[in-house]
């Protein structure tokens, strides 16, 4: 949580376990902990790009700097508030992450401080260690003199929160519509998902601001999250994919190796099938077939063991 206090801006020292302290944004409490250094590939990337564009920028003429300090670029923090950067916090934030894809540096400010659109890449893992990414071609950063970093969380499964750091993948100068293929540090288990966080910056050095998407691993097809039993004669099957409901399903989402009589789309990724009396309740067996034709661009399904859940 962070304090603005309403007399002073600046907080520092520490009572206990307690800390205050202050950055570009604000002043905050926070908790006292030791710092934990993990040496990671992309962490010692980013000193050494800060490292550079530092003496690259002590080199800088007095025209250039003052160029710089007078674009008066801004910036807003995680929580929503715009700060107004000196002109060597704006060179070093355009310019760190150029020189981490090991583009050109920017020599003179861009016009605007307004961050570039980015359309969110479709996103897969075609192998438990590899992902793919494909991106618009079209967006304004995805040209000549741009690029992107590309980082992701570990493995999480369902209904994990995001609080867990996210790590270095790799990166993509100006990769057009052609799918970038990425292997990841760590392997991701059928049904788990990771978070992929992206990060660009265009042929002017404006940047766009980070997206996250989410993928999910799925092994060799569609995974059943859950069948839930809605009424005595009715459950909704939950996939953890898109699924299209059509005539066929009425012969593939059994219960009790009985059909439905009956199937009805009740969201883009399940299906509410009806069933004769006494096919529906707890203890049921519930199964699939081995290739499902309703489900889109999945070769096979898995019922997980836990069955009827209500």
């Amino acid at each position: 949580m962070k304090f603005q206090p309403l007399i002073g801006t600046d907080l520092s020292g520490h009572l206990g376990g307690v800390v205050a302290s202050h950055n570009t944004y604000a002043s905050y409490f926070r908790q006292r902990k030791h710092p934990v250094n993990r040496k990671t590939a992309a962490q010692q990337d980013q000193r050494l790009a800060f490292q550079i564009v530092s003496a690259a920028w002590r080199a800088l003429d007095s025209g250039s700097q003052a160029a710089w300090t007078a674009a008066k670029l801004t910036k807003k923090s995680r929580s929503g508030r715009t700060v107004t950067l000196s002109g060597q916090g704006a060179w070093m934030y355009v310019n760190a992450l150029r020189q981490r894809l090991a583009l050109a540096l920017i020599p003179l400010p861009p016009d605007s401080s307004d961050p570039v659109d980015f359309t969110p890449p479709t996103v897969g893992l075609v192998a438990p260690d590899q992902l793919t990414l494909t991106f618009d071609a079209g967006d304004a950063w995805n040209q000549a003199g741009g690029g992107v970093i590309i980082s992701a969380t570990g493995q999480l499964g369902p209904g994990v929160q995001y609080a867990q750091s996210f790590f270095g993948v790799g990166s993509a100068l100006e990769p057009g519509a052609t799918p970038v293929v990425l292997t990841l540090p760590f392997s991701v288990a059928a049904g788990s998902r990771i978070r992929v966080r992206l990060h660009a910056t265009g042929p002017d050095g404006r940047q766009t601001l980070p997206v996250d998407v989410d993928v999910t691993a799925v092994g060799g097809g569609n995974m059943v999250s859950s069948v839930q039993m809605v009424t005595a004669l009715t459950a909704l099957w939950v996939f953890n994919q898109n699924v299209t409901s059509d005539s066929s399903a009425s012969a593939e989402l059994k219960c009790d190796a009985t059909s439905p009589t009956g199937t009805a789309q009740a969201g883009p990724n399940s299906v509410l099938c009806t069933y004769a009396t006494g096919h529906v309740g707890v203890g049921k067996s519930w199964g699939i077939a081995s290739t499902p034709t309703h489900l889109t661009s999945t070769p096979a399904i898995v019922v997980p063991e836990s069955g009827l859940q209500v």
